[in-house]
């Protein structure tokens, strides 16, 4: 298992991509958290390279992804949730988690993710646990599905 504390929380999939031209280019925003993860790499180096020594070619994945926001970004004045999409933020996590662990995302074969609050806003955050897994057959899907129901 990998735990990754602090991870770069990346902008929604919505600001990543400007259109110039005709053509879809990353925006600054994008750039900005490819050198957040590098930076991260780079801190993290010595768990990082721990765990790649333990990671087979033909492993595949879990990801776990905990996107920590502030509290008044997660709730409205009235205390409902606001309209903050978590989904637009698991593509971007997955490709800098992927290029970071130099490992290609289509091994990324399961996992969930989950709107998480604190108080300051130094505390925003992505929490990623990365596991080891299996593929399952239908039959072992439908199984495990049966048992939640």
């Amino acid at each position: 298992m990998l735990l990754l504390k602090r991870f770069p929380l990346c902008g929604t999939s919505n600001n990543m991509y400007t259109s110039v031209r005709g053509r879809l280019i990353k925006s600054n925003e994008a750039r900005k958290f490819d050198a957040s993860v590098e930076i991260y790499k780079l801190r993290e180096f010595k768990i990082l390279n721990e765990w790649k020594s333990t990671v087979k070619e033909t492993d595949v994945f879990n990801i776990d992804c905990y996107f920590v926001f502030t509290k008044d970004r997660v709730y409205t004045k009235k205390n409902t949730i606001k309209k903050k999409d978590t989904t637009n933020y698991i593509k971007q996590t997955n490709d800098g988690l992927s290029k970071m662990l130099g490992i290609d995302d289509c091994r990324f074969i399961t996992g969930s993710y989950h709107k998480v609050y604190c108080r300051f806003p130094q505390d925003e955050q992505v929490i990623i646990v990365v596991k080891k897994t299996s593929l399952l057959s239908l039959d072992e899907s439908l199984e495990l599905i049966s048992k939640c129901v």
